[in-house]
């Protein structure tokens, strides 16, 4: 009875909270007090002590979002405070063994909530996006972190609960070293093993992965940046889409063209 009480106060509160919160973008400011207090409840429910070492933060965090979410990429990116509170409360829910039933979301929004709860748990991170040299310039999103004594970067994709790393060493890489070093030295890993078939079970091919590493933002609250393999990554150059219309994508992106930019 006292479990069942707690639960629910943990819903309500959630709810209650979050309610005015509003998130237009990846790089939406909300407001802390709100966020903050919305998101004890998410990172209350990992049933992980606050004081575990920071560096296993990461990973408890990106398997607690693919563990209660559904990632559906037809899913809107949450837009809205009804949006917000539907996805927490989902969560909390799956989470408490209350419901069977995980709530669907875009991977932006796992990105996201994978983002909020590093926060919560004093880890630096920052969401990033991945873009494809096709018709429409597709993207995938993801988060890194900071690991605080060695200040490199570590990428996490919450949507495929898997981090990227040099497979021969297991040496964790963040989004600048694959875009540099080449997607093709690089797999996906999860807690026990490096290998390609941990992105093919999710729907995209390891190939159609790698063509995400060509260019990435890193969308920094404070030095927002963008990586581009210029090799095989033109920012200027037009690619046709189905509508027969060329566009590149410095004129479909333009706000990102304007951003600093690391070429490789």
């Amino acid at each position: 009875m006292k479990k069942n009480i707690i639960f629910w106060g943990l819903i309500l509160g959630a709810v209650a909270l979050l309610g005015l919160i509003l998130l237009k973008s990846y790089g939406a400011q909300l407001d802390s007090e709100r966020m903050n207090q919305g998101v004890d409840a998410l990172f209350m429910a990992t049933s992980v002590p606050a004081d575990t070492p920071p560096a296993q933060w990461p990973d408890i965090i990106r398997q607690f979002v693919a563990a209660h979410a559904q990632i559906d990429p037809e899913k809107p990116l949450n837009g809205d405070s009804g949006a917000w509170v539907e996805t927490i409360s989902g969560l909390l829910m799956h989470a408490h063994k209350k419901s069977d039933v995980r709530p669907a979301i875009n991977p932006a929004t796992a990105a996201q909530l994978m983002g909020l709860m590093l926060q919560r748990a004093g880890v630096e991170a920052r969401i990033v996006e991945l873009f494809r040299y096709a018709p429409g310039f597709p993207s995938v999103p993801m988060v890194e972190t900071k690991e605080a004594t060695s200040g490199q970067w570590a990428l996490h994709d919450p949507a495929r609960d898997v981090y990227w790393a040099n497979p021969q060493k297991r040496e964790r890489a963040g989004l600048e070293t694959i875009v540099r070093d080449r997607a093709e030295n690089f797999m996906p890993c999860n807690m026990t093993t490096c290998d390609w078939a941990l992105v093919s079970q999710t729907g995209i091919t390891p190939q159609d992965m790698a063509a995400y590493f060509v260019l990435g933002v890193a969308y920094d609250p404070v030095d927002p940046v963008m990586f581009v393999n210029n090799e095989q990554f033109s920012l200027t150059a037009p690619v046709t889409g189905v509508d027969g219309a060329a566009v590149s994508f410095c004129q479909a992106r333009s706000h990102l063209c304007a951003l600093r930019k690391v070429d490789y």
